[in-house]
């Protein structure tokens, strides 16, 4: 750089691009004929690390340092402290600590680095005006699927709002990150400790338990699985139990008729009605037989007693239906009374007789 700028002074020189160059290093005295830089290109070099010499570029607001062998940024506040845009694409960059005091940083390329987790990422929510950051490339990206949902979640919670990788949250992110922000909102500090505390644990070396331990973890599992078995069992013995008791309530018997041969299938409301027909039927066959015999001619004979008496009871017995079965009129009415008694019409009968 030195042989490039050489003594003279670049009072108006804003712009300088000292890419591939193979420069290692950076020395004082040059950098402060180049204050009056605002941007400037050190990509494809040989750089390890930020050089402290352009601690005295007051003005520089953007600087790309990308292709260069670059591990680590600690300390970078206290070199670059006005930058507005730093390009550190394709370094060998794990951690990300120094990065998050450059409070008037704006865009930030980190693509192609070896940043394992994206928990680093989330250190730059401490950076008020940043906008824009890069970080396809990184392992983390690989790892994590839904590493960019949780970043914007990061700096949602620190209300902000950036670009990831030039673009802005999908709608299915947004639907994640509203879901994540309705949780209790997840510090950097709780971000960055259980991801490295799985880290620790998965690289160390597996440790050899107590036997008495490794029991006793067996015994629970064994203890828990057993109650899971009894609880199944009940369940099962309650349902059956359940079953067998309606399966045990006694139906509903239906009601039985009941049919006797020889009477009548009649109801009992039905035989008062039956027995007054009945008993109508006998009146009207009684006056039937009154009405032929007031029609007889009386003898004007005169009769003995005996004679009457004789009279008397050969009248009383023409009362009787029976006496005069042979006429029409008394068929005719027994046949109404066949149809209307029915079966008992016999004893109907009888009874008048």
């Amino acid at each position: 750089a030195e042989e490039l700028v050489g003594d003279r002074e670049w009072k108006q020189l804003e712009m300088l691009s000292l890419q591939d160059n193979n420069i290692t290093t950076l020395e004082v005295h040059v950098m402060r004929q180049l204050q009056s830089l605002t941007h400037l290109n050190l990509s494809s070099n040989l750089l390890i690390d930020i050089p402290s010499a352009l601690s005295v570029l007051y003005n520089l607001h953007s600087l790309q340092l990308s292709h260069n062998m670059i591990s680590s940024v600690t300390g970078i506040h206290t070199v670059l402290g006005n930058l507005h845009t730093l390009d550190l694409s394709s370094n060998r960059l794990v951690m990300l600590a120094g990065l998050d005091r450059l409070w008037a940083l704006e865009k930030l390329d980190l693509r192609d680095n070896r940043i394992e987790d994206y928990a680093e990422v989330g250190r730059l929510t401490a950076l008020p005006n940043l906008a824009n950051v890069w970080i396809a490339g990184n392992p983390f990206t690989l790892l994590q699927s839904d590493y960019r949902t949780r970043l914007f979640g990061l700096f949602a919670n620190a209300h902000m709002e950036i670009r990831l990788d030039g673009t802005q949250p999908s709608f299915l992110e947004r639907i994640n990150i509203q879901s994540t922000q309705d949780q209790p909102a997840l510090s950097y500090a709780a971000a960055t400790t259980a991801p490295s505390t799985a880290t620790a644990n998965a690289n160390a070396w597996p440790v050899a338990q107590p036997a008495g331990e490794e029991e006793g973890e067996g015994e629970g599992e064994g203890e828990e699985e057993e109650r899971e078995k009894k609880d199944d069992k009940s369940t099962k013995d309650d349902e059956e139990k359940e079953k067998e008791k309606e399966n045990s309530k006694p139906k509903p018997k239906m009601a039985k008729r009941v049919i006797r041969l020889g009477q009548s299938q009649d109801t009992p409301k039905s035989q008062p009605q039956r027995m007054s027909r009945m008993a109508e039927l006998e009146q009207a066959v009684v006056n039937e037989t009154l009405a032929r015999q007031s029609r007889r001619p009386r003898s004007r004979r005169s009769r003995s007693p005996g004679q009457e008496s004789t009279r008397s009871n050969s009248t009383h017995r023409s009362l009787s239906p029976l006496a005069d079965r042979s006429n029409d009129a008394f068929r005719r009415k027994i046949e109404a009374m066949r149809q209307e008694a029915g079966t008992e019409w016999l004893r109907v009968l009888q009874e008048m007789e």
